[in-house]
């Protein structure tokens, strides 16, 4: 997986648009299920600093109510959420904060957040939740964005930050 990656700040920019879209989602009862960097488009406009995201393939995007839990597995290995990997899986919206969280630590580093030899290996790492921020490439890496992807792959879905928590996290500021 090749991946170029963003300075902090303009990572920060794009993401917040991208953590946007999946709150307004998530608002209007719609679950994505398949967020990743090759569903993620950017726009931009000559002699513009800023490029615009576009979220894309909603092939695997449902309606969700409130309270409600989901039961089919889907979405693209290095970006699922550890509960979809349960052989009886049971998700809500949180797996959509979680493939988030993979996007931005590839933003920032350039790398997947989980990866290994084979599927079964970045199978397991997921359901462990085995990522770590490598000294070399997280050098100049603010603790607080650190911080709040730790926040988004935390493996247990109900403690993990919602979309409107990372929205108002102290990195998004």
């Amino acid at each position: 997986m090749e991946i170029t990656w963003f300075t902090e700040s303009n990572a920060k920019i794009v993401f917040k648009q991208l953590i946007g879209i999946v709150e307004s989602c998530h608002d209007r009862g719609v679950m994505h299920r398949d967020i990743k960097l090759e569903n993620i488009f950017l726009f931009t406009e000559e002699n513009d600093q800023c490029p615009d995201i576009r979220l894309g393939n909603f092939g695997f995007a449902t309606y969700i109510k409130p309270a409600e839990k989901l039961h089919k597995a889907c979405g693209s290995l290095y970006y699922i959420a550890p509960e979809m990997l349960d052989r009886n899986p049971v998700y809500d919206q949180a797996v959509d904060v979680w493939s988030a969280g993979v996007v931005l630590f590839s933003f920032l580093s350039g790398n997947p957040s989980f990866d290994g030899e084979t599927d079964s290996h970045i199978i397991n790492n997921i359901k462990d939740g085995a990522f770590c921020f490598d000294v070399f490439e997280w050098a100049n890496i603010s603790e607080l964005a650190k911080d709040m992807i730790s926040g988004m792959l935390y493996k247990d879905p109900a403690k993990r930050l919602t979309a409107t928590k990372v929205l108002n996290h102290p990195w998004m500021k």
